[in-house]
């Protein structure tokens, strides 16, 4: 993920932690298929 769209998140936490708890899923489910 580009830095400067890190950034961008950071701007908007909300979103931010959307991104960051459906990241966190995918990850999951790519590791550990269910």
């Amino acid at each position: 993920m580009p830095v400067d769209y890190a950034h961008d998140m950071l701007d908007n936490n909300q979103t931010c932690q959307d991104f960051l708890h459906t990241h966190i899923i995918k990850t999951i489910h790519m590791k550990f298929p269910l």
